[in-house]
């Protein structure tokens, strides 16, 4: 089975471990949502959709900035929709 995947592309089913060990970069956008993935033991276990809901932040944007991180090395923050 071949995987279709760009090499250089973020999707929601892939874990926040494989994200993170695959692109470092990632660890300062987990940071700027004030997300606990950096170094929580179920990184290997959660997937980014999984993050999402957990962090109760909208998928997209969270997304959207991830692959920015890996594919120009910067990202703009983009803020969620609704209060903490």
């Amino acid at each position: 089975m071949h995987n279709h995947r760009p090499a250089s592309t973020i999707t929601p089913d892939l874990t926040l471990a494989e994200i993170m060990d695959r692109w470092p970069e990632t660890t300062q956008v987990f940071m700027a949502y004030h997300m606990t993935c950096v170094g929580c033991y179920l990184s290997p276990f959660d997937t980014l959709e999984d993050a999402a809901a957990v962090f109760d932040l909208p998928l997209q944007p969270l997304l959207e900035n991830l692959n920015a991180s890996i594919n120009a090395h910067t990202f703009n923050l983009m803020e969620p929709d609704h209060e903490p």
